[in-house]
């Protein structure tokens, strides 16, 4: 049922069953899925370019070998693969450096990503209001990332057409987990997660070259949670809206991983990052999460799950009041 299609640099093609071990990873935060698996008794090929993995004549993953190592002993004869999906390629190449004058979300798609194969973009027309900057060492991943979460205020997913979203919405699918409802998968462990250290509550900052630390900002999802701890930044240098940006930004990295559930199933659970998910316990449902990352284990000729839920309000844009619950809520002068 599970099966692996490799490609070698002279095209030659090589399908196995023999697979003793393999792990799948989808994230939000990341463009690329990636795959690592142990073949036993492997064919001997020439350097490998591409595989694929099938599930029930299903393709699930597919794309490039990023390392492979053949192992033979008097015990073992093996190869370890390492791979991830063609989106990779945002990552590991950087983006040449450029200051562009009022760009808008379609400009970036098409300077940073349609020359890798990204289809296309989905978002607001919005354009940054002065000019965005590429710095060097810059991932071209990263040039379009960093524009959506500060200029349009939402995280950017990379879908399975390999067509950018930006709209800040989930996908409009539904996950359920427990329940007899028809579609809905078992599940055989279920852990919360909660963590405070961390969370920043508070950012003092300083927006003038000379000026002294008078400004500040609040998190309204910290507030909520009773949560005060304060850091202070120079932000001095920067155009109005990357201070914006900026201060953002910072409240949203604490509060990611700070409130998410993980969810065990012994069933190949069919999902993508930016589903939404539904819980069916026997305490009752549980609702406003969404898939933040989907893996797969092999696990008995099968393949089981293993999934992370995190509210939808801890994503910036995925609902109308994430603005005012885990984004920057005021700023104003100080008091001295």
């Amino acid at each position: 049922m599970l099966k692996l299609e490799m490609t070698d640099l002279s095209g030659r093609h090589f399908e196995t069953g023999a697979i003793e071990r393999l792990e799948f990873s989808d994230r939000l935060d990341t463009p690329a899925q990636a795959m690592t698996a142990r073949v036993l008794r492997p064919e001997r090929m020439g350097e490998l370019m591409s595989v694929r993995a099938l599930y029930g004549g299903v393709v699930f993953f597919e794309g490039q070998v990023d390392e492979e190592t053949y192992t033979l002993t008097a015990e073992r004869d093996d190869l370890e693969i390492s791979a991830r999906s063609a989106a990779a390629a945002l990552i590991d190449n950087e983006a040449v450096p450029a200051g562009y004058n009022c760009p808008c979300l379609e400009d970036l798609y098409k300077l940073h990503l349609k020359p890798y194969g990204v289809r296309g973009c989905r978002g607001s027309a919005r354009r940054c209001p002065a000019v965005y900057p590429v710095y060097a060492g810059t991932s071209e991943w990263e040039v379009v990332r960093d524009f959506c979460m500060g200029v349009l205020g939402v995280m950017p997913r990379m879908d399975e057409g390999m067509i950018l979203d930006a709209t800040g919405e989930p996908t409009g699918r539904t996950v359920v987990f427990g329940g007899r409802a028809p579609g809905a998968y078992r599940y055989t462990s279920l852990c919360v997660r909660r963590v405070r250290s961390g969370v920043i509550g508070e950012i003092v900052y300083r927006a003038e070259q000379d000026g002294a630390y008078l400004y500040h900002a609040h998190s309204r999802a910290a507030e909520q949670r009773a949560i005060t701890a304060r850091q202070v930044v120079n932000l001095s240098g920067m155009a109005d809206w990357e201070k914006s940006s900026a201060i953002s930004r910072r409240f949203l990295a604490s509060e990611q991983g700070s409130e998410e559930i993980v969810v065990k199933s012994p069933q190949y659970v069919r999902c993508r990052p930016g589903d939404r998910a539904r819980i069916c316990a026997p305490t009752g449902s549980v609702d406003g999460y969404v898939i933040y990352e989907i893996g797969y284990q092999l696990s008995g000729g099968g393949l089981a799950s293993r999934a992370v839920l995190r509210p939808e309000r801890h994503i910036r844009g995925w609902s109308k009041n994430v603005a005012d619950t885990a984004a920057v809520v005021t700023q104003q002068n100080a008091r001295q």
